[in-house]
């Protein structure tokens, strides 16, 4: 499931997630600033979020939010 979004309901389609949609909107400001995805990584967790699992974010998981 993509991150910054869960199932809906009904089971069949997705909808926004806010919590997560704020951090991917955090991690697209930081990299219109130039950041690189290791550096968004860094920024991310330094201001207290985490993954899903509760793991801090590593560029690879920036990338694939992003894309």
């Amino acid at each position: 499931m993509p991150y910054g979004y869960r199932l809906a309901a009904c089971g069949e389609r997705l909808e926004p997630e806010p919590r997560e949609q704020a951090l991917v909107a955090q991690a697209r400001r930081l990299r219109r600033k130039g950041l690189s995805l290791r550096a968004v990584a860094r920024e991310l967790v330094a201001k207290g979020f985490r993954t899903r699992t509760g793991r801090p974010f590593a560029a690879v998981q920036v990338q694939r939010m992003l894309a």
